[in-house]
């Protein structure tokens, strides 16, 4: 074992790298962003219920998760809020292209959604 960083709550769902950090969803409610080496909590958002996406996604320069009907965007650096949007359904699943965010949800329906900063 290389390291081991001990956290509030169990991981859950998949673990994402990206650039350099490693994103989880702790338990239902909070996402964090965690150094390389796992030495130290880089930032953690708290959800205003719980995390409903399969996964934390990467697009851009953001961070990409579910809060229930909310697409949240968070800069990865700090884990600041960048913008967010309401969909009619809870949100599950997070396909990207260069412009386009594809919206999948736990009723069926996928919604294609474009961020204007």
């Amino acid at each position: 074992m290389l390291s081991d960083l001990p956290t509030e709550a169990t991981p859950i769902r998949g673990l994402i790298l990206a650039n350099d950090s490693l994103l989880a969803f702790l338990g239902d409610e909070t996402f964090a962003s965690f150094d390389l080496d796992l030495k130290k909590l880089r930032w953690s958002a708290e959800a205003s219920k719980q995390w409903t996406s399969a996964r934390p996604y990467v697009w851009r320069d953001a961070v990409l998760a579910g809060n229930r009907r909310e697409l949240i965007a968070l800069r990865s650096s700090d884990g600041s809020r960048e913008w967010s949007f309401q969909f009619p359904e809870t949100v599950r699943g997070i396909g990207t292209s260069p412009d386009i965010l594809y919206i999948g949800t736990l009723a069926g329906p996928v919604f294609a959604y474009s961020p204007k900063p």
